[in-house]
């Protein structure tokens, strides 16, 4: 097959995985708890149950917090929220999950609640973390394409936007397909899900189990500026108190992503 043929196909089985996805989305929200009576909801859940999992290697995440007060954040007040905190993207309320991102600029764009802001950022540790279903191709595009993509992918991505009414609403329904793929992965005995971000040129991490030994706060949380727009500003820089400095103007929308130093490896996964 030509290369213009293989990218045609590729187009045209995204074009069916949204449709498919936004039939699925639109039964959730009639029937929230009735995933698996939509016979998508079936091929998610098998496909999910025959994806290979992978290892997260040795790296750096990243997390971000809004400041509430003049008070200093501490490292340990940067982990995740406790399980009756609020609903989440891949979590039901009652659930604790980490939410994690691959840069200091992924975490403030999936965090920030308007383009431009003050947020406390703070750096963890990832000691191999095994057991991850992997959507972002983290592990190689083979690894991707067994994991079920691009059906899983536009589950978790490409219809968000598409199935939110009112984003100021408390009722979200952009969030029963990505829930349904994470109960489908925690069914599947998986420990968190790796996948692409729709705020930054990056990937993230939603941890569902995980250890102090394999995750660890490294440093202090650091107060950074954060600016999305497609200005001069920098999409990252220090306000005073420590933390990255970036001079580049930012893509239009998104935060620019961050070159890492030698000592800082981007994140990798391995098949298991």
């Amino acid at each position: 097959m030509t290369s213009s043929g293989g990218n045609s196909r590729a187009r045209e089985q995204q074009r069916q995985a949204v449709k498919d996805v936004e039939a699925l989305g639109a039964h959730l929200a009639r029937f929230p708890y009735l995933g698996l009576a939509h016979p998508v909801g079936r091929r998610i859940r098998d496909l999910v149950g025959r994806a290979p999992k992978v290892t997260l290697e040795t790296a750096l995440w990243y997390r971000a917090r809004v400041p509430d007060g003049p008070e200093r954040r501490r490292a340990a007040e940067m982990g995740p929220p406790p399980a009756n905190w609020s609903e989440g993207r891949f979590n039901h309320h009652g659930q604790t999950v980490f939410y994690l991102a691959s840069s200091a600029e992924g975490a403030c764009a999936e965090t920030a609640p308007c383009p431009e802001g003050i947020l406390w950022v703070q750096r963890f540790r990832v000691q191999r973390l095994a057991g991850l279903l992997d959507l972002a191709g983290v592990a190689g595009t083979r690894i991707q394409r067994r994991s079920g993509s691009p059906l899983l992918t536009a589950g978790l991505n490409a219809v968000m936007d598409r199935l939110r009414p009112d984003p100021a609403s408390p009722w979200k329904p952009e969030y029963f397909v990505p829930r349904f793929v994470a109960d489908a992965a925690r069914a599947a005995g998986f420990r968190g899900i790796l996948y692409c971000s729709t705020r930054f040129d990056g990937y993230n991490a939603v941890l569902f189990e995980w250890t102090r030994r394999e995750i660890r706060p490294e440093g202090r949380p650091e107060i950074l500026e954060f600016g999305a727009g497609s200005g001069p500003s920098s999409a990252i820089r220090d306000t005073g108190r420590g933390g990255a400095v970036r001079t580049d103007p930012p893509h239009p929308g998104r935060a620019a992503p961050r070159r890492r130093s030698a000592r800082e490896p981007a994140p990798q996964a391995r098949s298991e």
